[in-house]
């Protein structure tokens, strides 16, 4: 049997628990899916192993695991930051004239995806499209989620590989690991050049209720308009907007750390620093 057709029988399995039979026994299993009952026990042993599935003592029946109730709350705060960001990400982009983006980590942490984005005319006409995956360590959007995430997850990121995705991306493991201390000192991220020529972005975090890492809310523009005497005003804009995304889907944001509203705006450096943090 192929690795596809077990998944496939694996699916099929767990879409038969629901609200009206949420528990059942290996023989309705078995009769339901027209499954062979050794096929159903062997899958039914692993989703066991992994929490997906609960098997009652006494009866011997299933019903859904912890790990299926994590998934569907993961999954129910996706769609719930989503809907609570798409009016905000809008205000955002026709204050600032630039767009705005909503990004969150894939469902493994090794990487960054899209969800959502908002751009006026003016804004910057990227090329991420919503649900492209992006790695976790070029550019305000995607290091302001790796930043937060724990030691064990910065470390498989790093350990597969700083690809170089810009002209300034930092492909130095000390060097990203220095700029993502520096992320979370200050609360938020701030680069030029890490994924596309010409552009900037700055970018704040929004956790979930176990302070862990949930989403990331970005403002990313051409690099001239991003000037130190700007930036202040778009983090100041970028935190009130993260602040009601969060009061709107249970999520919480970091206290303001930036003395003042300063933020260090590095100037212009020639490009042959490959550590340089940039966007």
């Amino acid at each position: 049997m192929t690795p596809v057709k077990i998944l496939d029988k694996t699916v099929r399995l767990l879409s038969v628990f629901c609200a009206a039979h949420p528990e059942w026994s290996l023989t309705e299993l078995s009769a339901t899916v027209s499954m062979p009952k050794s096929t159903v026990h062997r899958i039914l042993r692993v989703l066991r192993q992994h929490d997906y599935l609960s098997q009652d003592a006494g009866t011997g029946r299933f019903r859904l695991g912890f790990a299926a109730l994590d998934l569907g709350f993961r999954a129910q705060a996706g769609l719930d930051v989503r809907r609570a960001a798409a009016p905000v990400l809008q205000r955002l982009a026709a204050t600032s004239g630039e767009t705005v983006l909503l990004i969150m980590p894939t469902e493994t942490r090794t990487a960054a995806i899209c969800v959502d984005r908002a751009e006026t005319r003016a804004g910057l006409q990227l090329i991420l499209e919503i649900g492209r995956h992006v790695p976790l360590h070029a550019g305000a959007s995607s290091k302001v989620l790796l930043a937060y995430m724990t030691e064990r997850e910065i470390e498989q990121v790093i350990v597969r590989g700083l690809e170089r995705v810009g002209p300034r991306t930092i492909t130095n493991p000390l060097a990203l690991r220095r700029d993502l201390a520096a992320i979370r000192r200050r609360g938020y991220a701030w680069s030029v050049e890490e994924t596309n020529e010409d552009v900037a972005g700055i970018a704040v975090p929004l956790l979930d209720r176990n302070g862990s890492i949930a989403a990331g809310v970005s403002i990313v523009g051409p690099r001239t308009r991003f000037t130190p005497q700007r930036v202040p005003a778009l983090l100041a804009l970028i935190r009130d907007g993260a602040a009601e995304i969060a009061r709107q889907s249970g999520l919480t944001t970091l206290p303001d750390t930036a003395a003042n509203g300063r933020v260090a705006v590095k100037r212009r450096a020639p490009r042959a620093g490959a550590h340089t943090s940039g966007r």
